[in-house]
């Protein structure tokens, strides 16, 4: 490797702080290219439903669920600073307009995990059309004392089910990822997983024609959408490449869809 310095004179702090200006709009700075990492271990997925019934069971619509892992191993998370993290999970719900402040959020904390939520019976009918479009607005997120971070928003959907897109499904991600990113725990890498369910009756479409939707169909079984957490990302670019992570989470969603098992 090799190293050089270069120099120029000034005669006053006016002089200096012009060179200095132009020197910095001289230097290019390149951001590091974004890119995923592999994960040796990838760490068993604590979903929703399978969390002490933090999901709840008059939540029907399907719900996409974000979940970042500290690859490296950490000492656990107190239950004292859990119950302070309820408050902060709360504030950041707000923080990212993730959840409106119009809107009520209940939040507490057990000796593994601290949560802030939107209450699911905040239903909101989005169209008096036949199709009954609604959402059923349930959404939050959680830390674990293991350090996972946790996010989910439920989607809406009308009699014939819900429509997602890449543009739709990449929102939510950032939207999500907003939320979380301050609260998983410390590691240079940070493993990424994701799920959508139920998506039995999830279809590829614009959003925006919920409720106004006239074919479709019912898949006959139930089916998820899951992405393992196999692949990490550096953990600065959960915010300076937020925008590359969603676009990828969103494409395996979107693909996922599309290979879902026909009527």
């Amino acid at each position: 490797m090799s190293t050089a310095r270069f120099w120029r004179s000034f005669d006053d702090p006016m002089s200096l702080n012009i060179i200095v200006g132009k020197a910095l709009n001289n230097l290019k700075l390149v951001a590091a290219a974004f890119r995923l990492l592999p994960v040796a271990q990838p760490p068993v997925v604590r979903w929703l439903d399978h969390s002490n019934g933090l999901r709840p069971h008059e939540v029907g619509a399907p719900v996409m669920e974000l979940h970042l892992f500290p690859t490296a191993v950490g000492g656990p998370v107190g239950a004292s600073a859990l119950a302070s993290a309820a408050a902060s999970l709360e504030a950041d719900l707000r923080r990212t307009g993730f959840v409106p402040n119009s809107d009520s959020v209940q939040s507490g904390s057990t000796n593994v995990r601290a949560w802030a939520a939107r209450p699911p019976g905040t239903k909101r009918h989005r169209s008096a059309s036949a199709m009954g479009w609604s959402e059923e607005a349930w959404r939050g997120a959680a830390a674990a004392a293991d350090g996972t971070a946790t996010a989910w928003v439920s989607l809406p959907t009308d009699f014939l089910g819900t429509l997602v897109d890449e543009p739709s499904l990449r929102r939510h991600v950032l939207s999500m990822l907003a939320v979380t990113a301050p609260h998983v725990g410390a590691s240079d890498a940070i493993a990424v997983a994701c799920r959508l369910s139920p998506a039995r009756n999830v279809n590829e479409g614009d959003p925006s024609r919920i409720g106004q939707q006239t074919s479709g169909g019912m898949r006959m079984r139930d089916v998820d959408i899951v992405i393992e957490p196999t692949f990490a990302v550096a953990r600065g670019q959960l915010t300076a490449a937020a925008g590359d992570l969603a676009t990828e989470i969103a494409t395996r969603l979107l693909n996922d869809v599309r290979q879902l098992p026909a009527y």
